[in-house]
């Protein structure tokens, strides 16, 4: 069991032949405000996209949102992604997006997301992903059209806030 900086969290790594397989989330969730986000419940909601290269991670996302009623779908870079999209607008809650990725990262894609819905009334919620702490990197995101942005690896609490902030009222 991995203690991770979050009080109260705890990743569970399981592995074959040293390679991470599954990656668990515990999660003992404290009093007031915080418990309360952490029960509801979002299962009346689209799916998310999660535009993610990594499987571990794509895994662990997947976990945290199931925790909340959310089904998910996956997009190994951002080409996919933007082709998913682009096929079925309404199709999602909202996109979870890594920035560095195979084929297409997060930030073009973002950019033809927001081309491909520029002459409509649409407007999909993406949330950048990534691990990378380098200085204005969020202001890049915010300028390539992504609404939020995510730390990695995130908290069951990060998510929580999130899923409140975007979809509470949706």
């Amino acid at each position: 069991m991995l203690q991770t900086h979050q009080q109260n969290t705890r990743l569970k790594i399981s592995r074959y032949n040293g390679i991470a397989t599954r990656v668990t989330e515990v999660f003992n969730s404290g009093q007031g405000k915080l418990k309360h986000m952490m029960n509801e419940n979002y299962s009346d909601k689209k799916p998310v996209l999660i535009v993610e290269d990594n499987p571990v991670n794509r895994d662990l996302f997947s976990l945290q949102l199931r925790h909340f009623g959310l089904s998910t779908q996956h997009a190994a870079n951002g080409k996919e992604a933007v082709e998913w999209i682009h096929a079925d607008p309404d199709a999602f809650s909202f996109v979870l997006m890594d920035l560095q990725m195979p084929v297409m990262d997060g930030i073009t894609a973002t950019h033809l997301i927001r081309q491909n819905e520029s002459n409509t009334n649409r407007h999909i919620i993406i949330v950048a992903l990534t691990a990378n702490d380098s200085a204005g990197i969020q202001d890049q995101c915010m300028e390539a059209g992504m609404d939020d942005f995510v730390h990695k690896p995130s908290t069951l609490a990060k998510i929580s806030y999130i899923l409140s902030k975007w979809l509470k009222d949706s």
